[in-house]
């Protein structure tokens, strides 16, 4: 009994060292740390703005230490089919001592008790050899979180994306209104300049030069504005970049493609089934399910008998006048039924039954609103693109009315309400053109996010491998 006993920790103990040895080969990496001291490039390319926020952006390092959490659990529920090894030793060393009067003779007596000391040392093995499947379904349960965990990284770094893209274009775009509320202030003084001299040689009243002022004043007014609005569409950038706010950065004034048309020509259907092939989201609602149906597998094992190996040696050292030492070896298989357990695996049960059918249900609710987005982000897309060539034609009309209008009271046959109306039509002209034209590569950006191609996810993605 003995030997067999020995030779059962033996093995546990190398089995163990084993799995120890697998697991650190498994573990994967930690992330790489990104480099900050590296200078931002002037002007700001729109892919090393994507890199950046990648790199610095922290939702995306809160998902990644999510995901190696769960991709851990994935080695707890593992550590089920090792078996436990604990060695304990316990050592005591007691004496007592008692003085006490006897009432009869008046006289004292005292008694002293001294226990020997002695050292317990113990080394105890659990194995849980067959559970009918409960082992394996947590495991299931586990792995399937972990691969949620993967693809809900995958889409945090899908949003993270479209996130910068977004807040590039919507800068790019507020520059762009800033120059083209320059042309307009351009335009104003050059109507004030022409108001102001003919005003002085008595051609036109003086509400001429009056209303020119005006303008020039409103454009002024509107160009505050529109600077202002383009140092916070600069801080939204920066914030998706993961930097301060108050980081300065030139963005290149010519619009940067980041996705093509390609696959955004297609069919709307088939577009919607690439969506449903390759959003993140998706694969991790999926995944998620999966757990859900592991775990009621799981909860219907509860029930299932359990068959344990146990054990353990006592080696026990005694010492007063002389050493003495006793061991004890003992091997156990047990069987461990449940019968009666306040219904707590009936109810585990019904709770795991109605956690797999709310995940079927936000599976499909997701795959609607997958369906939604990508047609309303493609009817969007659709419209960007129409608007391109309307805005350019009327920036064209715009510029060809205000020329007629300026030259024509320049010449002493117009009024300054037409030149000043021509001003005002050309500057919402350009405004229009310029929203249109950035407008368009976002809806872009948009449409290729709802179909999952900012960043596609791998089938089983490599926790390792970020």
């Amino acid at each position: 009994m003995m030997c067999r006993v020995i030779f059962l920790l033996l093995v546990a103990s190398s089995l163990i060292g084993a799995a120890a040895a697998t697991q650190a080969a498994a573990a994967p990496p930690a992330a790489q740390t990104c480099q900050g001291s590296e200078p931002i490039p002037q002007p700001l390319p729109l892919m090393e703005a994507v890199s950046l926020a990648l790199c610095h952006n922290p939702d995306t390092r809160v998902a990644w230490a999510q995901a190696l959490a769960q991709e851990a659990a994935v080695g707890v529920s593992r550590a089920g089919y090792y078996p436990t090894v604990t060695l304990s030793d316990q050592s005591t060393d007691q004496w007592s001592a008692t003085q006490g009067t006897t009432n009869s003779v008046f006289a004292t007596s005292s008694t002293t008790s001294l226990n020997a000391p002695a050292n317990v040392g113990t080394l105890s093995l659990q194995y849980l050899i067959y559970d009918f499947g409960g082992r394996a379904t947590s495991l299931a349960s586990a792995k399937h979180d972990a691969l949620a965990s993967a693809f809900t990284f995958n889409n945090t770094v899908q949003q993270t994306v479209l996130t910068t893209v977004q807040s590039y274009y919507s800068a790019q775009s507020a520059d762009a209104a800033v120059e083209a509320a320059r042309q307009t202030l351009k335009f104003n003084r050059a109507t004030q300049e022409v108001a102001d001299v003919k005003h002085k040689v008595g051609l036109v009243p003086v509400s001429d030069k009056l209303q020119a002022d005006t303008s020039v004043a409103q454009t002024e007014l509107n160009n505050e504005s529109l600077r202002q609005q383009a140092a916070l569409s600069h801080g939204s950038l920066m914030r998706a970049m993961g930097l301060p706010p108050e980081t300065e950065v030139a963005l290149p004034k010519e619009v940067t493609t980041f996705f093509t048309d390609g696959v955004t020509e297609d069919a709307i259907d088939r577009l919607v089934r690439e969506a449903l092939k390759n959003r993140p989201d998706l694969k991790a609602a999926k995944e998620s399910e999966s757990s859900a149906q592991a775990k009621l597998e799981h909860a219907r094992t509860l029930d299932y008998p359990s068959v344990s190996l146990s054990a353990s040696q006592d080696r026990a050292n005694t010492w007063r006048q002389f050493r003495s030492q006793q061991e004890d070896s003992t091997l156990i298989l047990s069987v461990s039924i449940p019968i009666f357990t306040g219904f707590s695996n009936q109810y585990q049960r019904v709770e795991a039954q109605r956690n797999l059918e709310a995940q079927i249900a936000a599976r499909e609710q997701l795959e609607h609103n997958i369906a939604l987005d990508v047609w309303g982000n493609y009817q969007n897309y659709q419209t960007a693109r129409t608007n391109i060539g309307l805005t350019r034609k009327l920036v064209k009309s715009a510029r060809k009315s205000h020329q007629v209008a300026f030259g024509r009271y320049k010449a002493g046959v117009g009024t300054i309400l037409d030149v000043l109306n021509t001003e005002s039509q050309l500057a919402g002209a350009l405004q229009q053109e310029v929203a249109a034209r950035y407008n368009l590569h976002t809806q872009r950006a948009n449409l290729a996010h709802s179909m999952g191609l900012l960043y596609l996810s791998p089938p089983t993605p490599a926790l390792s491998q970020p």
